[in-house]
């Protein structure tokens, strides 16, 4: 988060939107459902092992917040590419992804 912020500061604007998706979006009793799991599996397999989605985070709730800010563009940070992809579908221009994790 605070390296988020100093990247907003160095570019003299920009917004922080944090979603609670614990879990990959399924919540705290999928992460301790699927402990049992986590050493024969991958973490995403074992979300499904114990009756989980793989993935079940939504991006349309940032999707939503950047609309009612009149944000229209934005040049993400995150690691993750599928979050420029899910926020394009729900009408967010992501012009640029740094790749840098968040510390």
């Amino acid at each position: 988060m605070e390296h988020a912020q100093e990247l907003i500061e160095s570019v003299g604007r920009g917004v922080v939107i944090w979603l609670d998706q614990e879990g990959k979006g399924n919540g705290h009793l999928a992460l301790i459902e699927s402990v049992k799991f986590k050493s024969e599996v991958g973490q995403a397999q074992a979300y499904v092992k114990a009756g989980f989605a793989e993935d079940a985070r939504d991006y349309r709730p940032a999707a939503d917040i950047l609309s009612e800010l009149n944000v229209r563009s934005i040049k993400l940070i995150s690691a993750n590419s599928e979050k420029a992809d899910e926020l394009r579908r729900f009408g967010i221009e992501v012009s640029g992804v740094t790749g840098e994790a968040i510390r």
